[in-house]
């Protein structure tokens, strides 16, 4: 029903009584959903904090990296995709995100 804003607060009281890798996620994914691209990236970042399988990792890097370079900080977000393509060299979502990563960070650089 896109009640993003009830959805938030209902999984903030969760994250109050028990965090989960999840509930964090679900917070980052209801931010970007929101076009909150800074808001996702605190809950995201929180993600790091637990043990994740190498597929959970990957998955979570490129929404992490993804809401970074919506925020506007291509460098966080060129790093966690190096990471990614450190672990996993031929994963081409990352290969192609960073490729639009750099592209953006061209497009908005100033021109000296």
């Amino acid at each position: 029903e896109k009640q993003f804003h009830r959805a938030a607060e209902v999984m903030l009281s969760s994250v109050e009584v028990y965090p989960t890798l999840q509930a964090y996620r679900t917070l980052g994914d209801i931010m970007m959903h929101m076009s909150r691209p800074d808001s996702a990236v605190t809950y995201y970042e929180k993600m790091l904090d637990f043990q994740q399988s190498t597929n959970e990792r990957l998955s979570n890097d490129m929404v992490l990296s993804y809401a970074y370079a919506r925020a506007g900080d291509y460098q966080k977000a060129k790093a966690t995709l190096a990471e990614i393509l450190k672990a996993a060299p031929n994963f081409e979502p990352a290969k192609r995100l960073l490729q639009d990563v750099e592209a953006l960070e061209k497009e908005t650089t100033p021109k000296k």
